[in-house]
């Protein structure tokens, strides 16, 4: 008993020894190593692999866009990471303080190399880019020249380089890479270079140099998911650089490795499928293979992936009818997946378009813009073609409407009656049988999206009631907003017109009578009854002119469209060609259409055809704008004195605000003198007396007129001026309230823009209704679990007797304040609670603008400012 209480005391002796960090002894050294290890660093490592393990889990792989080299956060994800790479920092910060053991200037302990090398990686992930900067160079300017290091140090050069790339200092990171990579390095610190060697060139879009590097990267890797992603990777550079049949050959290396996720299995046979080639290889293989891919019950949602690659490969083949069907056999088979909806639908537009199907492609289009992401690559560039084309079929309409009812114009009351009672028999039954035909596509589809969402089989479940499962229960809630939308759950729910109970109040649509024209007679609206058509027919001779002028009109847009909009001046030139043969004798719009084959013959350098089409508007027409431009004339032809007076009536009819007398002029002007180069003046002038109605659609209707009738004249340009400023006022009133209370106006007040400056987060907030102490206290916990280094500091004061400001100091820059911002109103949903977000505002502001705001109370003008930045 004696010798071991000795020898207790001997022990307790010895560790009170070794706990000094003043003594080169082996023992202190390992005392102090073990420690740092399993106490401190262990920790710090612990919450730093956490943070990225969830990070990367969170991640999806986006198989449409290249698979990333690194899953780093960008500065927004970055918060979700603060609390734990704070903690990581933190006990890293610890190693330091209390494990170091420095003797003739060489640190001993090689877990104090370890914890900067975690506090800089920590900064990475933080994206605090100028501190991983510090802390990597601090790393090798302290323990360059330690053995110790060694490995510490090559990991902080490689953390600087890649730190560099992201930051775009390719020539820094350049040389930091030059300086590190040999083939000599062991082989997990090659592999990693090689892949930072790839992110490089990467970054500048090098694809070439790019794709070498993944491809020895790939070969390199030792994890089986690196591999995989390296080898799909390496494919994707492959088509990118138009190698297609060799990006096939490394799809099939990716399938080769059997992934472990089925996504990525899936992915690569339709890449693989996508970039086979047709004329080095059978199609038969690939068919084969699609075929396979369809019966798999395991595809069902990816269907539609199938059949569309499918109809690539026809179109490789020119097989154009075989192609149209794949691509309508994925649209039908689609259960979730919007942007490969969009993706047939785009390119059955496409096919359309190249045949000059130019009807069916506007449909194919806005089927394609409905669905498509807005982020979709060229989704502008479509969206200005649907827009011609969208001009196009409008005119085509016209056209085709017009043509139908002058065909019928003269035909007895019985012999109408007949015709629309066929006509609206046969639309019916177009009806029902595309009724029948959607029914059919619907209830597939709901098929396909059934067996996409049905629960776990018999043996792979939870073993969890259907209600106690939220997996299988949001797959079910899905599958429902799939086939019934968003739907309130009560009583009635599947009824659109559902009866009233309890105190429910029943609203009802109601419509402003105020504005209809008492003089006007109400058509019928029912397009299935006889009645419908029979009040639309032309009755008297002044409708067919109508007709045939609103046709001539039509007509005559065609050609510019053609031209100017879809860059198809054969189709121009036929559009005129067909104009001249039915319309030329109509003064108000041959002399555009003789304008327009002047100006298209000039391209085509057909100069005798252009020198007619000139000497007909010039003779025929002198007096018409068209030939005031074609003679060069700024200020135009010269007019008439009875067309000067005529349109100086109207004119003064408008002065006096006599509207109704000024349009009678203005038409009895139209009809007198068709030709007259005061046209463009006439229809800006009734434009004008349109908008006095306070009728905005109207006016906006009328100033297109204009715009579009007599385009290249001052007054065109004039109605678009005015157009533009109506449509800006238009969506500025949708915008809806502006935020705060009092006095709407906001005066124009200068702000100054020191991004250097100290800045102050602000959360604006009612006096009342809002829970100040639990709102503080609150913000207090968010900032110690975001930003416990940061020495932040809260106070709350009175803006005026409405507004209290609960304000954040002690962000050193912009841009701190700016991931406070943004790390606010991303992990700040619980801060919510405690005040009215709806009436309140969150914002940062710099020390200089923040005296002005509350000293000369405009906090509206710098919430303005603010929307700016």
């Amino acid at each position: 008993m004696f010798y071991t209480k000795r020898l207790f005391a001997f022990a307790a002796a010895l560790l009170l020894a070794s706990c000094s960090t003043t003594k080169d002894r082996w023992v202190n050294r390992k005392y102090h190593e073990v420690t740092a290890h399993y106490n401190a660093y262990f920790n710090g490592e612990e919450a730093f692999d956490e943070a990225v393990e969830q990070f990367q889990n969170g991640e999806e792989w986006d198989f449409e866009q290249f698979l990333p080299i690194y899953f780093w956060p960008d500065a927004d994800q970055a918060s979700g990471l603060f609390a734990k790479m704070d903690r990581a920092i933190e006990k890293s910060a610890k190693v330091v303080k209390k494990h170091s053991m420095v003797f003739a200037g060489k640190q001993k302990n090689d877990y104090v190399f370890k914890a900067y090398l975690l506090i800089a990686r920590s900064r990475f992930y933080k994206h605090e880019l100028i501190q991983t900067l510090e802390a990597t160079s601090y790393i090798d300017d302290n323990f360059g020249r330690i053995e110790l290091a060694e490995d510490e140090v090559f990991w902080a050069k490689l953390l600087a380089a890649q730190t560099h790339i992201r930051m775009e200092n390719f020539f820094q990171a350049e040389q930091q890479l030059d300086e590190l990579y040999t083939k000599k390095l062991p082989k997990a610190e090659l592999f990693e270079a090689q892949k930072t060697m790839a992110y490089f060139h990467f970054s500048q879009e090098q694809w070439v140099e790019a794709q070498d590097w993944v491809a020895v990267a790939a070969q390199s890797a030792s994890v089986k998911s690196e591999k995989v992603r390296l080898t799909y990777l390496n494919a994707q550079l492959l088509a990118k650089l138009g190698k297609g049949y060799e990006s096939a050959l490394a799809y099939e290396d990716v399938l080769k490795l059997h992934p472990d996720d089925y996504d990525i299995t899936f992915s690569a046979q339709i890449k693989r499928a996508e970039n086979f080639d047709v004329f080095m290889e059978d199609i038969s293989v690939i068919e084969k293979a699609l075929k396979k891919m369809l019966k798999d019950d395991k595809n069902i949602t990816y269907r539609d992936q199938v059949y569309y690659v499918w109809a690539l490969k026809e179109l490789d083949l020119e097989y154009y009818p075989e192609a149209e069907l794949k691509l309508r056999q994925s649209i039908a088979a689609s259960v979730d997946n919007a942007r490969q909806k969009g993706k047939s639908y785009l390119k059955l537009g496409g096919i359309a378009f190249d045949f000059k199907a130019f009807v069916n492609a506007q449909a194919y289009y806005d089927s394609a813009i409905a669905v498509l992401p807005m982020d979709y690559p060229g989704l502008d560039t479509l969206e200005e073609r649907t827009s011609v084309l969208n001009d196009l079929v409008a005119q085509l309409n016209v056209v085709a409407l017009e043509d139908s009812l002058q065909s019928m114009y003269g035909l007895n009351d019985p012999a109408l009656r007949q015709k629309f009672e066929d006509f609206i028999e046969a639309k019916q039954a177009r009806e029902e049988e595309a009724a029948r035909r959607a029914e059919i596509v619907a209830m597939r589809a709901a098929e396909n999206a059934l067996l996409a969402d049905a629960g776990p089989q018999a043996g792979g479940g939870s073993g969890q009631w259907y209600f106690y499962n939220p997996t299988v229960r949001a797959k079910g809630v899905a599958a429902f907003k799939r086939t019934w939308g968003n739907r309130t759950l009560e009583d009635h729910w599947r009824t659109k017109d559902k009866p009233v109970q309890g105190f429910a109040v029943q609203q009802t649509e109601t419509r402003d009578t105020s504005t209809i024209d008492s003089t006007k007679v109400l058509l019928p609206s029912d397009e299935n009854s006889v009645d419908y058509y029979l009040a639309r027919v032309l009755k008297t001779d002044d409708d067919l002119k109508a007709s045939l002028q609103r046709e001539a009109f039509a007509k005559s847009e065609l050609g510019f469209i053609y031209k100017d909009g879809l860059k198809d001046n054969n189709e121009a030139e036929l559009a005129w060609a067909d104009y001249m043969n039915e319309f030329e004798s109509f003064a108000k719009t041959t002399p555009k259409v003789l304008y327009g084959q002047y100006l298209l013959f000039n391209e085509q350098e057909a100069e005798d055809k252009s020198e007619a089409a000139k000497s007909v508007l010039l003779t025929n027409y002198a007096n018409s704008p068209y030939a005031a431009l074609l003679r060069g004339e700024k200020k135009g032809p010269k007019i008439p004195l009875e067309e000067q007076e005529a349109y100086d009536a109207a004119f003064t009819a408008y002065e006096a605000g006599q509207f109704k007398s000024a349009t009678a002029l203005l038409n009895t002007f139209a009809t007198t003198y068709s030709s007259s180069a005061l046209l463009p003046k006439t229809g800006l002038l009734a434009a004008y007396i349109t908008g006095t109605s306070g009728d905005a659609e109207s006016t906006i209707e009328a100033l297109q007129v204009v715009v579009k009738t007599y385009s290249g004249t001052e007054e065109a340009t004039r109605a678009a001026q005015l157009l533009s400023m109506l449509q800006d006022d238009e969506r500025g009133n949708e915008e809806g309230p502006n935020r705060g209370t009092g006095d709407l106006k906001v005066n124009k007040v200068d702000f100054q823009r020191q991004d250097n400056a100290p800045h102050k987060f602000i959360l604006a907030i009612p006096a009342e209704n809002s829970k100040i102490n639990e709102l503080r206290n609150a913000l207090a916990d968010f900032n110690k679990e975001f930003f416990k280094f940061d020495n932040l500091r809260i106070q709350n004061i009175f803006y005026d007797q409405n507004t209290q400001l609960i304000i954040v100091s002690g962000l050193r820059t912009k841009e701190k304040a700016v991931v406070y911002l943004n790390t606010f109103n991303q992990q700040g949903i619980l801060i919510e609670q405690y005040y009215p977000k709806a009436r309140s505002a969150g914002f940062y502001i710099n020390n200089p603008n923040f005296g002005k705001v509350y000293r000369d109370k405009v906090l509206k003008e710098y919430l303005q400012y603010f929307d700016t930045l």
